[in-house]
């Protein structure tokens, strides 16, 4: 993997100076090439040991060695300046995320699509922490994953809580969820249990879930979940 520096913002805005920026100043498209950005957050963050960029490299390799479509990295940037940045450089994804697709491109055949995709995914162990609707790029039958910084690869099929988190991830924006349409999203989630070849309890396991964290703030869940879990031990150890 070859390696670019910067020893000051004024060198990365040079580099950059003749290409457009795609969003928040995150993510740059010069030529045929795709520059991204990741900013540390926070005093304590894991991403000062393992950068963003060292994880994207990663996991965009493991997930084309998984049949998956990723990431083609070329570069990776080295900020001397900050060490709260990171970066790569790809090469152009051809498509549009799934999130810019018209609603009248939503039918019964490309849901299908998307449901076996998603299927094939959980079914070889990966959980995408980042996989909504515009992380998934569609072009002429083929998807492909984006901003895969946050996946955790697992030896085994994903277990039915597992695949409900996943999917909450994959429409947990309103606009999203709103374009895509309840009766869409209802014939999805349907051919994906079909394709995950779920059983009885698989289904009810996987609908129960999804139901709960989508009528309830997730991020509350945890909490209560985690402190219930630490209450259970201290009992346990009086």
């Amino acid at each position: 993997m070859k390696k670019i520096y910067f020893n000051s913002d004024e060198e990365f805005q040079n580099f950059i100076k003749n290409g457009k920026d795609l969003g928040e100043k995150k993510t740059f498209l010069v030529h045929d090439k795709v520059i991204k950005i990741f900013n540390i957050r926070g005093l304590l963050s894991s991403g000062f040991i393992h950068s963003y960029s060292n994880r994207i490299i990663s996991n965009s390799a493991k997930l084309n060695q998984n049949g998956i479509h990723s990431l083609n990295i070329t570069h990776q940037l080295e900020f001397i300046h900050n060490k709260r940045l990171s970066g790569v450089i790809y090469n152009h994804i051809p498509g549009i995320p799934i999130r810019d697709m018209s609603i009248k491109e939503f039918t019964k055949s490309f849901l299908k699509e998307l449901a076996l995709f998603l299927s094939s995914i959980h079914s070889k162990g990966i959980y995408f922490r980042a996989m909504h609707m515009g992380n998934i790029i569609y072009h002429n039958g083929n998807f492909c994953l984006i901003d895969v910084a946050k996946v955790h690869f697992y030896p085994w099929s994903l277990m039915s809580f597992t695949r409900a988190r996943a999917y909450r991830r994959f429409i947990k924006y309103p606009k999203d969820l709103k374009k895509l349409g309840k009766n869409n999203l209802e014939l999805l989630i349907k051919m994906y249990m079909e394709e995950s070849k779920f059983n009885l309890l698989n289904k009810l396991i996987f609908k129960c879930t999804l139901k709960i964290l989508m009528n309830h703030n997730y991020k509350l869940i945890k909490r209560y979940t985690l402190f219930f879990a630490i209450l259970f031990l201290i009992i346990w150890l009086i």
